[in-house]
């Protein structure tokens, strides 16, 4: 951040190796609280408008843009000579979107100074040259503080010269947005507000109400919605003043009935059904009838944004797309600047940081470790006690496995969920023999699949079957019996995501998507990645949709049955705080 001669200078002042340190270290907000208290203490100091200019550019690096105009200004009035602060003025217009005041400062600038490398860097830098750069910042181990700024100049340089306007509801959200509006948060301590582009604090404050229109694929709606209503619960504490009605329209209202009895300000509201091919006219038509001032939100895809986009009124303020792959996609996963340099790669992380962004405030000091939770539900709670005395099944001594998936690609095979369930039903009489008990695996059915192994398991020998109880049932009974499992074994589904923010043990077998970032975080979850899940992973793609239609099971081709159990079985023995 200090430079040439600006460095120089303020090393005679004495205030620069502090300062420095303090970056160094992430501590942006130390290092502005020391400027700010340094300046009153020397006001004839030959030098004091470098700590100035200085100031100004901590004030723009952590999102105080309004702020850092106001003092750079001022300090220009009494030094209209120095082409530093008018290029910083520079930037800081531009980060307003002033694109026309700001190229006449950087003009200004080389006037008075023609080696001014920050003016010449917006005015005549090579985008190409300069794109090359960041990425070689972003893709070569953790950023150091000062890296990141770096790397959040260059970008703002080529956003500049492109003239390109950050908006979060309609894009472009570009990896440059998101990269300075992540280090102004993590330059923010907790309660800070952050004025990044891609703030829309104003609006959201504003509203009378905020929707969330959830995504109709269970396992999205499961990981968007837990980290959002954790997020807007952390913003209503912080303010209390601004709480308001906060409403999920899902198809899955029974399942997420339980956050509306967490967090007294928000209701959920059932629409549609699971994967609904009207979704985005049944959305649609409720932010149409809507009466109130409203600050709306979806996760589930450019499709129903659309259609809401479509669908706004003289009411409708804002309407914000969080869609996962819109925001994961090619973006390298943010990292924060102090240690130990938590990467944000989940998606309730995401989405977490996602809404901090959003609100323009630092709700948690580290968003990487932000889970997506849902409390059981009073439906689930009384239907899983049904199926339980229904099915004989005593709480903590029943293990769940589940077949159900979307694509054959994601399936188990037959052979493997026959060895298996042998090898569980063996653990099973192992856990009696050391505890005692009735010890049961629950098989969850497929239910759109006629080749469902279910049809197989009279074929088990009689000492494995009889330990096998076979059941069929929507996300309510499944989600009130795995609330009360030891365990549950799944391919990377809805129910998986289900299961693992219900806070069980939760064995994925992730074949096709990410498996860092389809994930509710947690202790609680351990996952087997193939190839191609972790090619996703790596190719900055949510999904690896080259196979994702493949007609053989992926996890048949890269894990043996033995290998899964040796997974499972150590997670069931992991002790984890708060879990038996």
């Amino acid at each position: 951040m200090l430079e040439n001669i600006n460095l120089q200078q303020l090393n005679q002042i004495g205030v620069s190796g502090q300062q420095n340190s303090f970056i160094d270290n992430g501590g942006f907000a130390a290092a502005e609280k020391l400027l700010r208290n340094w300046l009153p203490l020397h006001q004839g100091e030959r030098n004091r408008h470098i700590v100035e200019l200085e100031l100004g550019r901590l004030l723009l690096w952590r999102g105080k843009p309004t702020e850092a105009k106001n003092q750079l200004e001022r300090t220009l009035q009494l030094n209209p000579r120095e082409s530093w602060t008018y290029s910083m003025l520079a930037q800081v217009e531009a980060r307003l979107g002033e694109y026309e005041k700001a190229e006449e400062l950087f003009k200004k600038a080389l006037e008075l100074d023609p080696n001014n490398h920050e003016a010449n860097r917006f005015l005549r830098g090579d985008s190409l040259d300069q794109m090359n750069e960041v990425k070689r910042l972003l893709t070569h181990g953790k950023l150091s503080p000062r890296d990141r700024i770096k790397a959040a100049e260059l970008c703002s340089a080529i956003d500049f010269r492109r003239r390109r306007h950050i908006n979060m509801e309609k894009g472009d959200l570009t990896q440059p947005a998101f990269a300075r509006s992540n280090m102004m948060l993590d330059a923010a301590n907790v309660g800070e507000e952050v004025d990044s582009e891609m703030s829309l604090r104003n609006k959201f404050n504003q509203a009378e109400e905020v929707v969330f229109y959830t995504s109709c694929a269970f396992g999205d709606a499961i990981l968007g919605v837990g980290a959002f209503s954790k997020a807007v619960a952390r913003y209503f504490e912080a303010h209390p003043e601004r709480r308001k009605l906060v409403e999920i329209v899902t198809p899955f209202a029974d399942e997420f009935e339980g956050l509306s009895e967490k967090y007294p300000f928000l209701r959920i509201k059932k629409l549609g059904k699971s994967r609904d091919p009207h979704e985005a006219e049944i959305y649609a038509n409720d932010l149409r009838g809507r009466q109130k001032k409203v600050f709306a939100m979806t996760n589930s895809g450019t499709e129903i944004y659309n259609a809401l986009d479509n669908a706004r009124t003289e009411k409708t303020l804002a309407i914000v797309d969080s869609f996962v792959d819109r925001f994961s996609r090619d973006l390298p996963s943010w990292q924060t600047i102090s240690s130990p340099y938590d990467k944000i790669n989940s998606y309730p992380s995401k989405m977490y940081r996602f809404i901090e962004m959003l609100v323009g405030e630092k709700l948690v000091n580290y968003p990487a470790s932000i889970t997506s939770d849902i409390p059981v539900s009073n439906k689930m709670r009384q239907k899983g006690q049904a199926l339980m005395r229904q099915y004989g099944l005593k709480p903590g001594e029943f293990h769940c496995v589940n077949e159900a998936c979307s694509q054959i690609s994601k399936s188990f095979s037959p052979e493997q969920l026959r060895e298996i369930l042998i090898g569980m039903v063996n653990q099973c009489r192992e856990e009696e023999r050391r505890d005692g008990g009735n010890r049961k695996i629950v098989f969850f059915k497929d239910p759109g699949n006629a080749n469902s192994f279910a049809n197989e398991i009279n074929r088990l020998p009689p000492e494995i079957r009889q330990k096998i109880v076979v059941i069929l049932e929507d996300f309510t009974g499944v989600g009130g019996l795995v609330s009360n499992a030891k365990t549950i074994l799944s391919p990377d589904t809805g129910i998986a995501h289900l299961a693992s923010a219900l806070g069980k043990k939760t064995t994925i077998i992730s074949t096709m998507a990410d498996p860092y970032l389809w994930n509710t975080g947690g202790n609680n979850v351990e996952f087997l990645a193939s190839p191609q899940a972790l090619a996703a992973h790596d190719n900055l793609t949510p999904v690896n949709m080259i196979e994702w239609n493949s007609q053989e099971p992926i996890t048949q081709k890269y894990f043996s049955a033995q290998e899964i159990l040796g997974k499972w079985r150590a997670l069931s023995e992991k002790r984890i705080l708060g879990q038996p």
